[in-house]
């Protein structure tokens, strides 16, 4: 029965994800729905939009109001010298393409997004490190991760109870979902 409901839930979050979206004018490319941590009330949908991706929070028992939206860059497209870089292409092929590249420093990871919590995912490697604008594979390393962050328990409970409640460490990337809206690229890095 709970798999079956988990099944049930999942479609109507991307359902109403995918209404709340094209309400604002974006049309994603792909859309993945995740339960927030234990429950299957709040869901976390990741949509991936060009070199960003969307992050919506989507209670069960709230209404349309109740969902939160952020964007983040993908960086990706910031890093078009990863497809050369072995662990990068591996990972971003096992996740669908639902990754992230951040840059720490001058190293490269790949962050899968469907796994934690932006910006603290679980499943996040080091797989190269910028030489003179180059990257230059490493072996992947996976990097440390938090798993909680200031406000989240609050957060979670008011989610699973419907209510719309911020995520305090997303805010600075909060969205508008109200029509007609339409979203700007986000900033990205430099190229390597």
């Amino acid at each position: 029965g709970y798999l079956g409901w988990g099944l049930v839930a999942q479609r109507l979050v991307e359902d109403r994800a995918g209404t709340a979206l094209a309400a604002a004018g974006v049309a994603p490319e792909r859309l993945l729905a995740i339960p927030t941590p234990f429950n299957t009330l709040f869901w976390r949908v990741t949509a991936l939009d060009g070199d960003r991706y969307l992050t919506l929070y989507v209670p069960l028992l709230g209404g349309a109001d109740a969902i939160t939206a952020y964007a983040h860059p993908s960086g990706v497209g910031d890093y078009g010298c990863l497809d050369r870089v072995p662990a990068a292409a591996r990972l971003a092929d096992f996740a669908g393409g639902f990754v992230r590249v951040e840059r720490d420093g001058d190293t490269l990871l790949v962050a899968d997004l469907r796994m934690g919590l932006t910006p603290h995912y679980v499943f996040r490697f080091a797989v190269a490190e910028l030489v003179d604008g180059a990257a230059l594979p490493v072996p992947p390393r996976r990097a440390p991760t938090i798993r909680s962050t200031a406000g989240d328990i609050d957060w979670l409970l008011a989610g699973i109870a419907g209510r719309a409640a911020p995520r305090p460490i997303e805010l600075a990337a909060a969205l508008d979902l109200a029509p007609p809206t339409r979203l700007a690229a986000a900033p990205g890095a430099a190229a390597c």
